[in-house]
């Protein structure tokens, strides 16, 4: 059994770098580019999320057994993800309407470089009106002084206020680092938006600000890219670490459960403890489009919490939802099928691997600033944290949102 779980562990490492390698290779970006740069800076973190803690604090460590069915679920959703990958990127290369026509469906024009900073202000205003609803019942200070208590225990029902403070901030954040003139000065814009962003209380977010600084100095063929590349991330990775007790390993470790809690599930669904809820993960899922301020009645546990509420009662109510990690809410409801047929279907990856292909078979910076079509392609698909916490239906009427906005400023005579 050793040698199966090794090589399962070497399956789950090869198919996760073959698939950067292989995009990297196919639009002929280079090592580092704006695929391969969020996976070597995150690779750190996602090899503690999926083999930090199991290696620490399961019995056997990464030889467990139910670690190991976890790992097997994830290699199976990643095998086939890259096959619908592949076949989709085949497919488009063919397709003339998606080669061609798909990023001009709606009229481009050329956005105004003074307009587009006053757009990144003006979202950087309702930024702080939603950060101020956000914290008023914490209180304003109270959030400053710690955004982590904020951030963990102070956002049931104004999580709008806290997933709009998200999008707005970030729309801002990406606007500001395309139109700044000189790179030099994207140093200080960095630094600002990355302080705000830490008050947010989310670790993530710090290090997707972070991915997308250096993205953003990639496209740009700056000469400090190599240097940011090697200094910037241990900062970041520095300010994530902020809220861990360091003398504590322990602590640490202990934050990268994911695949801990996924272990936990596989132990109890083979030994009968817990069913297949056949549907009712996926069903009930809805009620995530559903802000709890206007629905006061909507229920605390649905979609996949109903599988937290198994292990952690009580807690989703709270707003303490532990991950799981690995395509869990696709087992918990169908088992294996449930995985395979999810992942061979995945419209949202289909779409998205569309998207990248228009994006990247030519991908330059004045391309982007001048035209507003592949602006807002570079976007959806590149600002950081963008339309987290958005279902798709509410993430299309936020963008058209957003879309509007942008237009408004630039077609305004003043």
């Amino acid at each position: 059994m050793t040698f199966l779980y090794s090589l399962n562990i070497l399956f789950f490492i090869f198919i996760t770098i073959f698939k950067v390698y292989y995009l990297s290779r196919y639009f002929r970006l280079g090592f580092l580019n704006p695929i391969s740069i969020p996976f070597i800076i995150s690779l750190p973190v996602e090899i503690m999320k999926v083999f930090g803690g199991p290696m620490f604090m399961l019995t056997d460590g990464l030889f467990n057994v139910w670690f190991n069915y976890a790992l097997v679920v994830t290699n199976i959703e990643l095998a086939i993800s890259f096959i619908v990958i592949y076949f989709t990127i085949k497919f488009s290369e063919r397709n003339s309407f998606i080669k061609y026509k798909l990023i001009n469906i709606f009229k481009p024009y050329n956005p105004k470089k003074q307009r587009m900073i006053l757009v990144a202000v003006f979202f950087l205003f309702i930024f702080f009106v939603m950060f101020i609803l956000l914290s008023k019942d914490f209180g304003l200070i109270n959030w400053l002084m710690s955004p982590r208590t904020g951030y963990q225990l102070h956002r049931t029902g104004k999580g709008q206020w806290y997933a709009l403070s998200l999008l707005f901030l970030s729309t801002s954040y990406t606007i500001m680092m395309l139109y700044t003139k000189k790179v030099s000065n994207l140093f200080f814009v960095f630094t600002i938006y990355v302080l705000l962003v830490f008050l947010l209380g989310s670790k993530g977010f710090i290090f997707s600000y972070v991915i997308f600084f250096i993205i953003v100095l990639w496209l740009r063929k700056s000469k400090y890219f190599k240097q940011a590349f090697l200094i910037v991330p241990p900062i970041g990775f520095g300010l994530m670490m902020l809220n861990f007790n360091l003398l504590e390993f322990i602590e640490i470790v202990s934050y990268f459960d994911y695949y801990i809690n996924s272990a936990m599930y596989f132990e109890s669904y083979f030994k009968n403890e817990i069913d297949l809820f056949y549907g009712k993960i996926w069903l009930t899922d809805f009620y995530k489009y559903m802000p709890r301020a206007i629905f006061p009645d909507k229920p605390f546990v649905y979609g996949f919490l109903y599988v937290n509420e198994f292990f952690y009662p009580g807690q989703a109510e709270k707003t303490n939802t532990p991950a799981f990690g690995g395509p869990m809410p696709a087992f918990a409801d169908f088992g294996f099928i449930g995985v395979i047929l999810f992942a061979i279907f995945d419209l949202g990856l289909i779409f998205k691997t569309i998207l990248l292909y228009i994006l990247y078979k030519n991908i330059h910076l004045q391309s982007i600033r001048n035209n507003s079509n592949n602006f807002y392609l570079f976007v959806w698909i590149l600002a950081p944290s963008f339309m987290n916490f958005f279902g798709t239906i509410y993430s299309i009427i936020l963008f058209i949102f957003i879309v509007k906005i942008i237009s408004i400023f630039n077609r305004i005579k003043i």
